[in-house]
């Protein structure tokens, strides 16, 4: 789940509306069609995958659906405009306390396409709402240790993965959990944004505990709702591991997703992608 994260130490990035503007005013269709050449289904603002079976059995999806956002240009304008955030003579918004919004650097590293592409377009839809994002893309180390060190205003990464592939625990932790998290300029390797709640916390410490589902699905729907709440970082894309692509010049009968083999359409030489070698075929 590619996402960006917003420094919360940031002047203007600090305020929760902000946040939701940017997360409204981003066009995730044309993330999907430009960067990701269409392999990204639609957004659903969570810490979970709700378009997957396994992670969608612990969340309540009607509890948070007041909380999620949408694309809406002219909803994030009448927020912005609700907190008084007026625009200048040069179309930039600036909040009642003289803080102006922007501008504000986004980063991934330079020659990763799809994220370029995607910073591109949020810098873009920023503009529609009177905020100013440029991006930025820096070689890739150079981006680690200003992700790390809380040196950036907004960057671009993906949460961690899940250890246990049902539950999205990893995810949440690497996103949210503010103990062990040292201050910014210290080397930080979850919660590089360092954003702080104490009720997010003792979540994280409970669902290790918990075997019962109604008890999970509970926690998990709660720590998701102060996710939605408080925005620390917005997905921006729903990223395949492997991109499936196959050039049938040569060869042929490479699997297919519905062609009832049970072959996982991925790289021929990774786990059980291995079986697709004893189905191709010469052309």
């Amino acid at each position: 789940m590619p996402s960006i994260f917003f420094n919360l130490s940031k002047k203007g990035l600090d305020v929760p509306e902000v946040r939701r503007a940017i997360a409204m005013c981003i066009d995730y269709d044309k993330i999907a069609e430009v960067a990701m050449s269409g392999y990204s289904s639609d957004i659903q603002p969570s810490l979970i995958l709700l378009n997957s079976e396994t992670e969608s059995k612990y969340i309540n999806e009607e509890a948070i659906k007041q909380y999620q956002w949408k694309f809406d240009i002219d909803g994030a304008n009448a927020l912005l405009d609700s907190i008084g955030a007026e625009k200048g003579s040069d179309g930039i918004r600036v909040l009642k306390d003289g803080t102006r919004l922007g501008p504000f650097e986004a980063e991934c590293p330079y020659g990763w396409s799809d994220w370029n592409a995607s910073l591109e377009i949020v810098a873009q839809s920023a503009k529609k709402i009177g905020i100013e994002i440029r991006t930025k893309f820096p070689e890739a180390p150079v981006w680690t240790n200003n992700r790390q060190t809380g040196k950036f205003d907004i960057t671009m990464n993906s949460p961690a993965s899940a250890l246990k592939p049902s539950q999205p625990w990893d995810r949440a932790r690497y996103i949210m959990l503010s103990e062990g998290v040292p201050p910014i300029g210290e080397i930080a390797f979850w919660n590089e944004g360092r954003f702080k709640d104490e009720r997010a916390d003792e979540i994280l410490n409970l669902i290790p505990q918990k075997t019962d589902m109604d008890e999970l699905k509970a926690l998990y729907t709660e720590l998701d709702m102060i996710y939605l709440k408080n925005i620390p970082s917005i997905p921006l894309m729903y990223r395949p591991w492997h991109f499936y692509t196959v050039n049938e010049s040569v060869w042929k009968g490479f699997p297919t997703a519905k062609d009832g083999k049970g072959i996982p359409p991925q790289i021929c030489m990774d786990g059980a992608g291995i079986k697709a070698l004893y189905e191709i075929t010469s052309k």
